[in-house]
């Protein structure tokens, strides 16, 4: 039974603040690497994952799929275009290379992979919640 769509609205901006909100929980733990690049991680992971969210769930194909295949489509539909900004932004060039930047970049991809990861099960379990049909109050279990 597919969603509303002012549901599935409501579960794309779901999205931007869990992935800013994890992006922030991060960035508060640790003191090392940089904070705003942990929050961009965050809001990059929010924006791709509520947009492709919101887009998926137009496709009666994503309705059709079980839980755990939506979980990791909508994994990956957030957390690419995240990691492709990244290593555009992070990776050297071949001769300014050094070892730390890789070390870095391996750094925020996983962290935004997590990122991913995370709001994309927080997303689709509430999806599923939300799609159950409501109990008949006239019926005796």
């Amino acid at each position: 039974m597919p969603l509303p769509f002012r549901k599935r609205i409501v579960l794309s901006i779901l999205w931007l603040i869990a992935a800013v909100c994890m992006g922030f929980v991060v960035s508060s733990i640790d003191e090392n690497h940089g904070h705003a690049v942990f929050l961009r991680a965050g809001l990059y992971v929010g924006l791709s994952g509520g947009l492709g969210y919101l887009l998926l769930s137009c496709m009666p194909s994503f309705g059709r799929l079980d839980r755990l295949s939506r979980w990791m489509v909508n994994a990956a539909v957030a957390a690419l275009p995240a990691v492709a900004v990244f290593a555009l932004n992070t990776w050297p060039p071949a001769d300014q290379f050094r070892p730390g930047d890789v070390t870095f970049f391996y750094l925020i991809g996983g962290s935004t992979v997590a990122f991913a990861f995370l709001g994309a099960f927080v997303v689709i379990r509430i999806e599923t919640q939300w799609a159950k049909p409501a109990p008949d109050p006239l019926i005796r279990r």
